[in-house]
């Protein structure tokens, strides 16, 4: 005899009404939720990778009861540096993405005030009554540049050896007092041979002579000679320390 499948289908089916009351039941239950179903809502990585760092820190303080507590505290410092420095690095990465920069280093960046004759004479000085006789002559002999540079109005070029400055002066009365100052050099600074007091004085009488022949106008636009005059607008290494 052939089955009914209707017939069927309401003897299995529970009647209408618990049905409803069923359905009710459901949707005022706490486990249901609309929002399921279609994914879930995700974390951010960055979120996400600091809960899990935090769940990973959580876990060592635990495994680490039965260490003393001295050394539970120090290994909680260097948990909580490497925390901290992570963490920072996430709030810069977020402040450069929208914008915010840190302050850069200006100090890097200002120019080095070049130093004065007078300073550079004073150092001079101080290193002579230190012994270091050779310093000294470097001192001085880098003041006297500067007293070129300032008489001129503009500096040495860049990258200019001490023998290009003697070129620079050959038809100057400033070639001389120059010729001995670098001669000394020469031996004591570049070759590391011994610097005497001669050496000092002498070198002390150079550059007396410098300041007397720019103070008699040997930089003047009628008095110098033209290699001098064809300086480029920069600073010179012979004046480095």
């Amino acid at each position: 005899m052939p089955i009914d499948a209707a017939s069927l289908t309401t003897a299995i089916a529970p009647p209408a009404d618990v049905i409803r009351r069923t359905a009710g039941e459901v949707l005022r239950g706490g486990d249901f939720r609309i929002d399921r179903g279609g994914g879930e809502p995700k974390l951010p990585l960055w979120l996400d990778l600091l809960l899990g760092l935090l769940e990973k820190i959580e876990e060592a303080f635990a495994a680490l009861q039965a260490l003393p507590l001295l050394l539970r505290l120090v290994i909680a410092a260097v948990l909580m540096a490497i925390l901290a420095a992570i963490v920072w690095q996430i709030v810069a990465a977020l402040l450069s993405v929208i914008g915010v920069r840190r302050p850069a280093l200006e100090s890097r960046r200002r120019e080095v005030r070049p130093a004065s004759p007078e300073e550079l004479e004073e150092a001079s000085t101080r290193a002579a009554d230190s012994g270091d006789l050779v310093t000294a002559v470097r001192r001085l002999y880098q003041s006297a540049l500067r007293r070129i540079e300032i008489g001129r109005g503009k500096p040495w070029p860049r990258g200019l050896t001490d023998r290009e400055v003697l070129h620079r002066t050959a038809r100057s009365p400033l070639f001389p007092p120059l010729t001995g100052f670098i001669d000394t050099l020469e031996l004591a600074w570049y070759a590391d041979q011994p610097c005497t007091a001669a050496d000092l004085e002498a070198c002390r009488r150079h550059h007396g002579r410098i300041v007397e022949a720019i103070a008699d106008g040997a930089l003047e636009p009628s008095r110098r000679s033209d290699p001098l005059s064809t300086a480029a607008e920069s600073s010179a290494d012979a004046l480095s320390p």
